[in-house]
């Protein structure tokens, strides 16, 4: 069966009217273009290109954007975690850390201890989440892994494994 030339044009000229695009208007005036009954063919693909649109299209706005606790509150905005590990050139202990997290309003971090032979007692070694990474302090659980020590790990929920962290130290 050879398409109407005449009738691509026009299915064309319907598909793009209702809003289709340019290559997706030529599919459908094929189509149309290869039925038996011009009528038929009309009818089709001005309903199915109408169809198309009006699913594509969003039906709804998109969602509001919820306002952000308020300000007011302690520890309710997004910060940058601080820095609670020690580097090469700057230890840092879990005594003065400790200090710093309630003064930004973290809940109590959850510690694990790790044996380093070198390390001084009480040394944080690494932290979660990492420095930098925005956060809502009353929303964050801070873990840390600092050396062992009597009198330096004041928290609660410690633990005395920290697994094979060692590695990643």
């Amino acid at each position: 069966m050879m398409p109407n030339i005449f009738s691509f044009f026009i299915y064309r000229l319907f598909a793009i009217n209702a809003g289709e695009d340019v290559n997706r208007a030529h599919q459908l005036a094929l189509v149309g273009s290869l039925m038996k009954n011009p009528l038929f063919g009309a009818v089709l693909i001005n309903t199915v290109a109408r169809q198309e649109v009006r699913t594509s299209a969003p039906s709804a706005p998109p969602p509001a954007v919820t306002a952000p606790p308020s300000a007011s509150e302690p520890g309710s905005k997004t910060i940058e975690m601080p820095m609670l590990r020690s580097t090469q050139r700057t230890p840092r202990y879990l005594r003065d850390v400790l200090p710093k997290l309630e003064g930004e309003h973290f809940p109590r971090p959850v510690i694990h201890e790790h044996s380093v032979p070198t390390a001084d007692p009480g040394l944080v070694l690494e932290q979660s989440p990492p420095p930098g990474t925005p956060v809502i302090p009353t929303d964050t659980e801070v873990t840390l892994i600092v050396t062992p020590g009597k009198g330096k790990i004041s928290s609660s929920r410690k633990s005395r494994d920290a697994g094979n962290l060692s590695q990643s130290v």
